[in-house]
């Protein structure tokens, strides 16, 4: 069998970007694991992505985050119990749903984090010039809208 009879020559772009995705994903995760135990914050990767995006959109709600966050309402409620009780957020009802909010304590600890790790963020990809990384930032927007909004 040749290769192009197994089909080896039909180079699969979207693989190759998935299997990059993991990859990058995998060694982000762990990289930015270190990096948040490095700031001595006692918080960790899921608890940080959830507290920015309350700070980036407060009023927001558990349902709106599970979507967002590509989570289930359980992971987002488990964390949500941690940040409250840690003091970075606060519920409010309104009709029938409860309002996330940061309290100051909590956009404080985001601020702080938020320079240092985006700092490091930016290192991760210093392979690309600041062109090829806004190129990146759109495109990858681009099909995270697409797929948000199924």
């Amino acid at each position: 069998m040749t290769s192009s009879e197994s089909g080896c020559e039909n180079y699969n772009h979207a693989l190759n970007i998935y299997q990059s995705l993991v990859r990058l994903y995998r060694r982000n995760l762990q990289d930015t694991s270190q990096a948040l135990a490095d700031l001595s914050c006692q918080i960790n990767v899921p608890q940080f992505d959830l507290l920015s995006y309350i700070c980036e959109h407060p009023e927001t709600n558990q349902q709106e985050i599970a979507i967002q966050l590509c989570v289930t309402k359980g992971n987002v409620s488990q964390l949500l119990h941690k940040l409250e009780e840690n003091g970075y957020i606060k519920k409010e009802v309104q009709g029938r749903s409860h309002r996330l909010f940061p309290t100051s304590k909590g956009k404080e600890l985001y601020e702080e984090i938020a320079y240092d790790l985006s700092n490091f963020q930016r290192s991760f990809f210093n392979a690309l010039d600041n062109e090829e990384l806004a190129t990146l930032d759109q495109l990858l927007a681009k099909v995270c809208q697409d797929h948000l909004n199924k």
